[in-house]
């Protein structure tokens, strides 16, 4: 049990390819245990916007259900995957791909990152979360800032329209929320 739960610190970065800003989004699915579950990794570049993982995530333990109404993860689209070897097979797997990208010195950007961290049991030092970022524009709790409401009313965007989220778009949604938000602090329409 204690290795399902071991958190990780990101290890100094082993190669050249560590970025210097990322964007996250992960899919859990429930365990059998009831527990979230690492199910889906999507990392973009947040300055290039190019796509560095996107992959479904084989578990390492039995699942109760996929979430597929909020995932988006079907259970034929993961076995596909598994027969196919297109998926990362395991959460510690997905953590050493991720780390190929990200060393301590990157900042790691996600909408409600904490989710994103506990599924892969990380720990990462440098992070900006747009849940926060925007919960600091408004007065009382953030409840009702879904991703899918700040993309509407922020980037004019519709997102999470068809069966089940998309780490992608989520992650594309993410990086274009902080990106709003930056661009208000350099004009002056809001405090850093």
């Amino acid at each position: 049990m204690s290795s399902r739960w071991q958190y990780s610190i990101t290890p100094a970065s082993k190669t050249k390819n560590a970025r210097k800003a990322v964007v996250i989004d992960c899919e859990m699915g429930t365990a059998a245990s009831g527990d979230c579950e690492l199910i889906r990794l999507t990392l973009i570049d947040y300055f290039s916007g190019r796509v560095l993982i996107d992959s479904l995530v084989w578990p390492d333990v039995l699942m109760s259900h996929l979430n597929t109404r909020y995932s988006g993860v079907t259970w034929k689209s993961m076995r596909e995957a598994r027969n196919a070897k297109k998926c990362i097979f395991g959460r510690k797997n997905a953590r050493a791909l991720m780390w190929k990208f990200v060393g301590p010195d990157t900042i790691v950007i996600g909408h409600g990152a904490n989710s994103d961290l506990t599924s892969l049991r990380w720990i990462h030092l440098r992070i900006i979360d747009t849940l926060i970022v925007e919960g600091n524009n408004h007065e009382g709790n953030t409840q009702g800032l879904s991703l899918k409401k700040l993309a509407e009313l922020r980037l004019q965007r519709v997102i999470q329209k068809g069966k089940g989220h998309d780490s992608l778009e989520d992650a594309i949604a993410t990086r274009d929320l902080l990106h709003w938000n930056v661009l208000r602090v350099v004009e002056g329409k809001a405090e850093a």
